[in-house]
């Protein structure tokens, strides 16, 4: 038998290949440099331009792991470290953000995901966040077949069209970089509006007259996964109750130390804010990635009086107190899609401003406020929430505050702290249940048993919104 023929058919008819799910479809890329162009201009641009790419695929048919996906859309947005498909640089390390498809289920969320890191490989790098979208992707609309469009969400908004004659300045154009996925039947094209707004990936931009699209279809073969395990879920954690495949988000006691018998607290934080806290914090983890490590309070201080202030939920805590501490890992965004930079941070009890640009942002005005402890060195309450703000201006790498959302924890809970997810908003919600003090009896007082018998009982859940954003920013 001809060898080739036999390599073949051996590769048609192995078990890898007959798990193959095979899915096609449109499919537009844009990048931050020309792609069809000659070398000089290229190699004017290499390192200074096209480190970031936007990706769309609109699925006309096909399944990933047994969900079917036809109609739905998936975007993915990647920002490297070198110009994208120069072979003499290495473009890692790499952040990506994915949009999935709003109208799909949770099932077809987790296979539309999977097909895009699938497409991207290695090229995804870090994922810094997976989110919602309304997707709307129009490709090959033209004879040529090089007009497209994309819109996803509030945060890319492209279009293109052919390549025409005007478009050949030095009379040398080919595809000098080609299409960064495999199996893509593609023209280029010229890109009319490029406009991404990715704050997870530091991403502002709006381009156009770049010669930096493709646009065409794709047909691809993902390899089937395999099957994760179910876990069930705790009535009081989703109203269903359903068994679901195990979740990227995990929580974790925190780690302790080789022979460590009791959790403590790390160095990083300063003796003052250590002296508050319970050392049994919690570890948020993304897909076996510490996210987050968070400590509360041993003991919340209420006010004296509980202030009353228009659509709050915790009139109970002092305006300004400290609430706990964070370390993030740099791998997340704040309730305003703002980066958390990798670092410890103070979580102060804030509440949101009553003027009309935050009108509408959240459903009450509860938010823990990040602030730095180069700048945040007392632990007293900060009661003025404009001095709060500017000192977690002074700690964020953006022009606002760092915030999250703070609100009531659905269901009842027995447990210290569990992590649920709020599947119509999209978000992952860490409630924790902290003790409380009265002024009377301080923190933790041991000469007031029966006042501190009543604080038990008042125990605060709080809610604390660790990934999602709001809809309204």
């Amino acid at each position: 038998m001809n060898a080739t023929l036999l390599l073949s058919l051996t590769t048609l008819f192995s078990p890898a290949a007959a798990a193959a799910n095979v899915v096609e479809g449109d499919y537009v890329e844009a990048r931050t440099c020309d792609v069809y162009t000659g070398p000089c201009f290229a190699n004017a641009e290499v390192n200074e331009a096209g480190k970031e790419a936007t990706f769309g695929w609109r699925i006309r048919t096909g399944e990933v792991d047994g969900v079917r996906l036809d109609g739905l859309s998936v975007v993915a947005l990647v920002r490297a470290s070198a110009t994208l498909g120069d072979p003499f640089s290495d473009p890692a390390p790499s952040r990506s953000v994915m949009l999935v498809d709003e109208n799909a289920d949770a099932d077809e969320r987790a296979a539309l995901e999977r097909f895009a890191r699938d497409r991207l490989g290695a090229l995804a790098g870090t994922v810094a966040e997976v989110r919602r979208a309304p997707i709307e992707l129009e490709v090959g609309c033209c004879a040529k077949a090089g007009c497209a469009r994309l819109e996803a969400g509030d945060v890319v908004s492209l279009a293109t069209r052919c390549v025409g004659g005007d478009d050949h300045v030095c009379g040398n154009e080919e595809v000098y970089y080609p299409p960064l996925t495999d199996g893509v039947d593609a023209v280029p094209a010229v890109l009319t509006d490029h406009e991404v707004v990715a704050a997870p990936l530091g991403v502002r931009f709006q381009e156009a007259g770049t010669r930096g699209a493709f646009t065409g279809t794709f047909r691809a073969a993902v390899a089937a996964a395999a099957v994760p395990p179910t876990v069930a879920i705790a009535a009081n954690a989703r109203s269903d109750a359903e068994a679901r495949p195990a979740s990227k988000f995990a929580l974790k006691e925190m780690p302790r130390a080789e022979g460590e018998e009791a959790p403590s607290l790390p160095e990083e934080i300063p003796a003052a804010f250590a002296g508050l806290l319970d050392p049994r914090g919690v570890r948020v983890e993304m897909r076996g990635k510490a996210l987050y490590d968070v400590w509360f309070r041993r003991s919340l201080p209420r006010a004296e009086k509980p202030h009353t202030e228009m659509s709050s939920s915790f009139g109970a805590i002092p305006l300004g107190e400290v609430v706990g501490v964070v370390r993030s890992y740099g791998l997340e965004v704040d309730y305003r899609e703002n980066p958390v930079d990798p670092g410890f941070y103070a979580l102060r009890y804030g509440l949101q401003p009553t003027d009309g640009d935050h009108l509408g942002t959240a459903p009450s005005r509860d938010f823990l406020v990040f602030t730095g402890f180069e700048d945040d060195e007392d632990v007293a309450p900060v009661s003025d929430m404009e001095q709060l703000s500017e000192l977690s201006l002074l700690a964020s790498s953006t022009e606002h505050p760092m915030v999250w959302y703070l609100l009531v924890p659905e269901g009842e809970s027995t447990e210290r702290a569990r992590l649920y997810e709020h599947g119509d908003r999209d978000e992952w919600i860490l409630d924790v249940t902290v003790p409380t003090s009265s002024a009377a009896a301080g923190d933790g007082d041991a000469e007031a048993p029966a006042e501190e018998a009543n604080d038990a009982a008042r125990a605060l859940r709080l809610g604390v919104v660790l990934v999602g954003v709001s809809e309204h920013y």
